[in-house]
């Protein structure tokens, strides 16, 4: 399965270059700001209204805003767990 990431980074960036305020961009996308805070902070998953606004109020395309993680079937990816303490076996190949 795979989950859409956002590159906060990117965003971030954008936001401090052009002294905008996190709920300006909220405002700008029209997105409530606390779902902005939620998304920027990995909290949550961005939906198509975030999606859209990012597209329409940024002046990124689809690929540099996005990117496709694939996930386990368990709903986390292999480096969430590794990084909270579960011991995965390595896969050769």
């Amino acid at each position: 399965m795979e989950k859409l990431k956002v590159n906060v980074k990117i965003i971030e960036e954008y936001c401090h270059n052009h002294g905008l305020s996190i709920p300006a961009l909220a405002r700008k996308m029209d997105v409530d700001r606390s779902y902005l805070y939620k998304i920027l902070k990995k909290q949550e998953n961005p939906g198509s209204k975030f999606i859209v606004g990012a597209l329409r109020a940024l002046p990124y395309d689809f690929n540099e805003l996005f990117t496709l993680k694939e996930e386990r079937e368990t709903g986390k990816d292999e480096g969430s767990l590794r990084s909270s303490g579960y011991n995965l076996p390595h896969q050769s190949g």
